[in-house]
């Protein structure tokens, strides 16, 4: 009787860890037990505790050794590529997890994954359950099945499963396993939301784009920039990607997509070339003008036009840092729009025109600047002379105005009429 039980106990240990060579195993320590009931065996409750409590203690090792190797072979470690390692995992998927195909599509102007992100981890959830059901499904040993009425007997198996094994494994394994499907799920996730993304295409208008740019050429080459870098990662051969046993095809979207993006990229470039086309008219007009005002500065006149000469001189030397920053970024931004194709309006006004106005005027504040740098103690000196010839005649006009301001009675209002009248 103990060579029946121990070989049923090496048997559950020893079998492949699947529901029919493990529910063999039990069945054949269940039979052993009916041909002693039917026997008439005194201490067959006493045989049958003793029995079930050592398969549950065989069983909960092998539970834990299966979910250490569900954690092992879909571990966060990548697999080393090795053709050995490459059929385990196969073998592994074929027996115990359904592969599950994911389509990434566009319909009705809406991109979505079928079967979503969330029905995966449900179905790998499922999966892995079903695989610790192998064990935790199998029946308890009863030693009154063939009983009429229940007696003290099924008192001592009030489960009849092993369920409650999951809650007696270790901690640290049935972390491990889920952390491994939520792991798998989380690059899934991620790599999903990447084309999901995409939808932005369809829900944005470029004109709403444009209008949140603004006039700033910069924000407008850098975001151009960064559609192009975009629209590199759709260019692949690829058709479809793998997280486990989970396969992605993207290719029906991604023809769509393409064309999509490519439209919407263009748009953007036609709204940039109006924003810098724009911005480069204004810009050579102002620079034009300057450098027109620049040439009529005169340091040798009158002390007033000397002063505006000088006043005009020192705001144009600060613009002269932000003109040169907005110029260099026309240039830049209409490199950036060549080097993308982009087909120019028939009277788009070349960059380096603006360049070129800009040279001169930046010739002409130099040489203007020198003579002011060269002037200034002469400007100085006369400044100081002009105040105090003010001032002099400031104090000789209130000595006069002292003297003779009508304020006597006697005065009439034509004389003080006429004595006022000198003074203004």
């Amino acid at each position: 009787m103990r060579t029946g039980r121990w070989l049923g106990y090496w048997t559950m240990a020893k079998c492949p860890y699947n529901a029919t060579s493990m529910g063999k195993a039990v069945a054949a320590v269940q039979k052993r037990a009916d041909a002693l009931s039917l026997a008439g065996f005194s201490n067959l409750d006493a045989w049958v505790k003793e029995t079930d409590g050592k398969m549950a203690e065989v069983l909960r090792g092998r539970l834990g050794g299966a979910l250490a190797t569900w954690a092992e072979i879909f571990g966060e470690a990548e697999e080393d590529g090795s053709k050995g390692r490459a059929k385990k995992v196969a073998a592994f998927v074929k027996d115990h997890i359904a592969p599950v195909h994911v389509e990434i599509l566009l319909q009705n102007q809406v991109i979505f994954a079928s079967p979503s992100v969330e029905r995966v981890k449900c179905l790998w959830y499922g999966s892995l359950h079903e695989y610790m059901g192998i064990v935790c499904d199998l029946p308890r040993l009863s030693g009154a099945r063939f009983e009429l009425f229940e007696g003290s007997s099924d008192a001592l198996n009030p489960d009849s499963t092993f369920f409650g094994l999951a809650s007696e494994v270790p901690s640290d394994l049935l972390v491990s396993a889920y952390s491994v499907i939520e792991s798998h799920v989380g690059r899934l996730g991620s790599f999903v939301n990447q084309w999901l993304l995409y939808q932005t295409l369809w829900d944005t208008a470029v004109c709403d784009i444009s209008a949140a740019v603004g006039d700033d050429v910069h924000r407008w080459q850098g975001l151009l920039v960064e559609a192009k870098a975009a629209r590199s990662t759709l260019d692949t051969s690829s058709r479809r990607s793998e997280f486990g046993p989970v396969v992605v095809s993207y290719h029906k979207v991604q023809s769509k997509i393409i064309i999509k993006y490519d439209a919407w990229q263009k748009d953007l470039q036609g709204c940039f070339a109006n924003v810098l086309g724009t911005e480069l008219v204004s810009a050579h007009d102002r620079i034009v003008e300057a450098k027109r005002r620049m040439e009529l500065v005169s340091l040798e006149g009158t002390t007033a036009e000397v002063v505006g000469g000088v006043v005009y001189i020192q705001e144009m030397k600060q613009k002269y840092k932000l003109w040169t920053r907005e110029v260099e970024g026309f240039a830049e931004g209409e490199k950036l729009l060549r080097d993308q194709r982009h087909s120019f309006r028939g009277d788009w006004m070349e960059a380096s025109r603006a360049l070129g106005a800009f040279g001169h005027f930046e010739q002409i504040l130099n040489k203007r600047s020198e003579t002011m740098s060269d002037q200034i103690p002469a400007l100085q000196q006369r400044v100081r002379l002009e105040d105090r010839a003010a001032a002099k005649k400031s104090e000789e006009l209130l000595t006069a105005w002292e003297d003779g301001k009508p304020l006597r009675g006697s005065v009439g209002a034509d004389n003080a009429m006429t004595a006022l009248a000198k003074f203004e």
